[in-house]
Parts: C-alpha cells; structure tokens; sequence
C-alpha cells in the first residue's frame, strides 16, 4: 500500500534497506500531523485499481499503538488533507494550488509544504489510527486518470 501522491518510478526502489530508523524518547511536535485512517485509508487510484474490491468495503486495518513517524530534514513523502492537523506556526502552509486537479492539489501542497517546514526547522509527522473513513463509491479508473494528467 502507498499514500496517493507517492512517485510510481520511485515504487519498486523503495524497499527501505537505506532509511535510518531510530525510537526517540523524546520528540519535537511536528508542525504538520498526519493520522492513520482505518477501513479506508486515501491511498493511490493505482493501489485501489490493483487490489481494490468495487463488490466490498474496503477494511483495511493499522496498527492504533505504532509510534509516530517524524520525518527528518531533506525526506520528503506526500500526505493529503484528510485527518491532517495545522499548528499554528504551518498555516502559513495551508495554501492549496489553484493550477492542478482535485485529485493532486493536497499532494503538490503537501511536497511545497514539507520544503517550507524545514527552512524554519519544523517536521511533518505520521500519526497512529485516529480516525476511521468508509468512502463513498468513486470511479478509480477517474481518479487514476487525474493523479496522472498532474503528476510531477
């Protein structure tokens, strides 16, 4: 699974043998936080066209007691508006391009946003399930064509 916004070419490379992992004991509060959503998560149309049940609801399941994921400095991975939360020093942030679809306007803000945070050393952060979504029927093929007509 992937969030919506996460490079196709990059996919098959990313296998997280590079990262550099570490348990903190005590964290900056990240200025962006993202959580989890349960049974319905936005994930990209790709992932929903290849694995997606259009008969069924989709009942995908995260685990509530992970800990955060802060991401450092120069990483970067796309997040939407959905379940995502502001503090005050990321509104300025929060602007929304005007010149993309629907479908890509909260990814594009989110990798312009993620490169704004770290000029004033602020961090954007993933969050353990706080919210549970059941969409609404959407057209998947649509989507997958919108996420590509703005991809970067």
């Amino acid at each position: 699974m992937w969030p919506r916004g996460f490079p196709l070419e990059y996919f098959s490379q990313h296998n997280h043998t590079d990262a550099n992992f570490r348990l903190c004991e005590v964290q900056k509060r990240a200025a962006v936080q993202q959580g989890l959503v349960d049974m319905d998560p936005d994930v990209d149309a790709i992932f929903r066209l290849l694995h997606a049940n259009p008969t069924k609801v989709s009942s995908e399941h995260f685990n509530r007691h992970a800990p955060p994921i802060i991401l450092g400095q120069k990483t970067y991975s796309p997040w939407n508006s959905q379940n995502t939360l502001f503090h005050r020093n990321a509104f300025f942030t929060m602007f929304l391009p005007t010149t993309v679809s629907f479908r890509t306007t909260d990814i594009w803000r989110s990798y312009f946003s993620q490169k704004l945070l770290h000029l004033i050393d602020e961090y954007v952060a993933f969050y353990p399930v706080n919210a549970v979504q059941i969409r609404n029927a959407h057209n998947y093929l649509k989507d997958f064509e919108d996420e590509q007509y703005n991809s970067f």
